[in-house]
């Protein structure tokens, strides 16, 4: 229900879950039941103006679902705030001129090829055919 884009009935809520039509039916009464879901014209779709708070008082479990949530939040603030900094500073100089790198110097020309490092290095030398 939560990803769908209209109500669904219970046959396609049973269809899309892979749940049995007892186990969808008794999810559906339990959150009609806490005013999370309602069922209008056989189409059952999300309350969105259910408090969560008010259900997290009635549970009795206010202040462990608010520690979570105030950790998100203090995250979310130090990671806006360094945003904020990154962003303030430009990432490229003003003056085109200085988006300029040479390019790296060209490696020396000796008639060195790789076999001739590897039999350098290694002291590998080939197999005479």
């Amino acid at each position: 229900m939560e990803q769908a884009r209209a109500p669904l009935s219970s046959f396609e809520l049973i269809t899309a879950s892979g749940l049995s039509r007892s186990a969808v039916y008794a999810a559906l009464e339990t959150l009609s039941a806490f005013n999370l879901a309602d069922q209008r014209g056989g189409r059952w779709s999300i309350v969105v103006t259910t408090s969560l708070t008010v259900l997290a008082e009635q549970f009795g479990v206010l202040e462990t679902s608010e520690k979570p949530c105030n950790v998100t939040v203090t995250k979310e603030l130090r990671t806006d705030g360094v945003l904020q900094i990154v962003e303030a500073k430009p990432l490229l100089s003003p003056d085109p001129a200085d988006w300029y790198w040479p390019p790296p110097d060209p490696p020396p020309q000796d008639d060195i090829t790789a076999l001739d490092l590897l039999e350098r290095i290694l002291g590998a030398h080939p197999v005479p055919a």
